[in-house]
């Protein structure tokens, strides 16, 4: 039976502490029926951890060994526990005890019963050393960490933390380029819209081994001003960037598409830096998922289908955790996320309708962890009969940009070649909106119709123009054609 909770204890020079460690793990398993597993990994201790971690893994069936041959820092043990893993929740613990492992009982607990996305074990400064160097750089660091971030929950840095699996991916894929990503864990779930929920625990003292944290720990520092720099940037300056496409494709660089001449790449580069100026629905990650886009499309169709499953599981867990009229949907038609084996259980969901739309859009359909700040009302032209309204977050602004420019390219079309397309133009935009519209128009050579104004003349005027500028792209709404 796979288990439920994988506790994820990377180790550097731990070995005193590694018996103690597993026996007070495994001792709350049993006494709270938890079906779970520890996953020690060895980065690159200098000491006899190793060893030992192999020890345990023999004698003990719910622990994993996994090795580094050297030290890669804290998010890459993560990354290698996570990989090496099989609960549905995953839990990160320090190998020193000094967060104590009968407190994983209280954040199992609390993660089940509230089904937030993490719940965090936070310090209580009950029998903490107020007087220790490390204490004080911590809660200086707690402070700044609040003022820079706008953090309201406490102790923002502790790592104690447990996480629905597929949360902890969508973080962990943020930690590349980072000293000390392990510090910014909540800044980053708060950032990406994760419900978060809080327990008191205990921090005790250090029973074995030697903290990596020197008594004056100058490099650490500025280290650690670094990382609040890049945090800053990548997740209060721009919109925090959606993972899950990137998870599934890695890192490679978009195939460009087939003959583009250096012009072409050229103009591209510019039109994507220039985003910000000329349109005011998408954010600097559109062209970044339609570079992941690019390489889904060349994956071999088992992995895309793993892709899609994965995908609708994130979003079926998604609905019932955090919207309403799912959540009650759900349970009514027998559905939870467990169920959910294969492409062909999307059949079993409900078709939404519109009617049912009109009548829940406001609070039923919204989740309960948006921010408001960022979506965006979005009302249809009402070329069906009726006008629809709904919203949508940047995210799905984005994709809807990086999707048509990918499903575009499939015609054959070759940006910035000119294009003519039959639509609404800037009808229910703002001013500035309407204003960015029309620059993105100029800068992408498209050519707006409206399809509101359809009369003899205005055809023979869109005829005319066709026939004389030879567009390589037209489209629009179908009846409009």
């Amino acid at each position: 039976m796979a288990p439920e909770l994988s506790v994820l204890v990377p180790c550097f020079n731990e070995e005193g502490n590694l018996p103690e460690l597993v026996e007070r793990t495994e001792r709350i398993f049993d006494r709270r029926g938890i079906a779970g597993e520890i996953i020690l990994v060895n980065d690159g201790s200098e000491d006899g951890t190793g060893a030992e971690i192999d020890a345990l893994a023999a004698t003990h069936p719910r622990v994993a060994a996994v090795h580094h041959a050297t030290n890669r820092g804290m998010a890459a043990a993560w990354k290698s526990a996570l990989d090496r893993s099989r609960g549905r929740y995953v839990l990160t613990l320090d190998a020193d005890l000094q967060y104590q492992p009968e407190a994983i009982a209280q954040l199992y607990r609390e993660i089940c019963f509230s089904k937030a996305d993490l719940v965090q074990g936070w310090r209580s400064v009950l029998e903490r050393n107020k007087y220790d160097i490390r204490y004080v750089l911590s809660r200086g660091l707690d402070y700044l960490l609040k003022l820079a971030f706008d953090m309201q929950q406490h102790d923002v840095k502790s790592g104690f933390i447990i996480y629905k699996r597929e949360v902890f991916e969508e973080i962990l894929a943020h930690a590349a380029g980072y000293f000390y990503f392990q510090t910014f864990v909540t800044v980053a779930a708060k950032a990406k819209g994760f419900s978060m929920r809080q327990v008191e625990t205990l921090f005790d003292q250090r029973r074995a081994g030697r903290s990596f944290i020197g008594r004056v720990p100058v490099g650490l520092v500025g280290k650690t001003i670094v990382d609040i720099g890049r945090a800053l940037v990548e997740f209060r300056v721009r919109e925090p960037k959606d993972q899950s496409l990137a998870l599934a494709v890695g890192d490679g660089a978009a195939p460009s598409p087939t003959g583009e001449e250096a012009w072409r790449r050229r103009y591209y580069r510019a039109y994507r830096t220039l985003l910000p100026v000329h349109h005011w629905a998408i954010s600097r990650n559109a062209p970044r998922y339609l570079d992941e886009l690019r390489r889904t499309q060349w994956l071999p169709r088992e992995e895309v289908e793993q892709l899609q499953l994965k995908r609708l599981r994130r979003l079926v867990h998604h609905a019932e955790a955090h919207v309403g009229y799912y959540r009650e949907l759900f349970q009514t038609a027998g559905i939870t996320p467990e169920s959910i084996r294969s492409l062909d259980d999307l059949r079993r969901i409900p078709v939404l309708t519109k009617q049912v739309l009109r009548e829940n859009l406001y609070f039923d359909l919204l989740s309960d962890n948006h921010d408001k700040r960022k979506i965006q009302k979005i009302v249809t032209s009402g070329s069906t009969g009726e006008p629809l309204a709904f919203f949508a977050d940047r995210f799905q602004l984005d994709m809807r940009w990086a999707n048509t420019r990918r499903n575009v390219e499939w015609t054959g079309y070759r940006f910035p070649d000119p294009q003519v397309r039959l639509w609404h133009s800037t009808i229910g935009l703002k001013p500035r909106q309407a204003l960015k519209e029309r620059l993105d128009a100029l800068l992408s050579r498209r050519k707006f119709f409206s399809v509101f104004a359809l009369d003899d003349q205005a055809l023979r005027r869109y005829v005319d123009y066709v026939r004389r500028r030879q567009p390589a792209l037209l489209d629009g709404y179908a009846e409009a054609f």
